[in-house]
């Protein structure tokens, strides 16, 4: 089994669309804000902008890590 810090290569096409699936949400998030569940806070597109940023990182970048991966969205986010 492999691990969360284990490397692993993913398939672009579906990391794409699930690239395109945030995008989706997140404009659904400012269109249809009463569809989301009160635990997701105030601003849910914030959350789902990260997520997008590491689905398309995933990507791009298909062989590092997903903790790695995690934490390069995470700066690239918190630098924008």
């Amino acid at each position: 089994m492999k691990t969360l810090v284990e490397a692993r290569r993913r398939n672009r096409a579906r990391y794409l669309l699930l690239f395109v699936m945030t995008i989706v949400a997140g404009l659904a998030s400012r269109r249809f804000p009463q569809v989301f569940p009160a635990s997701a806070g105030k601003y849910p597109g914030d959350v789902l902008w990260a997520l997008m940023v590491f689905f398309g990182m995933g990507s791009i970048f298909r062989a590092i890590s997903s903790a790695k991966l995690g934490l390069w969205a995470l700066g690239f986010a918190f630098g924008i």
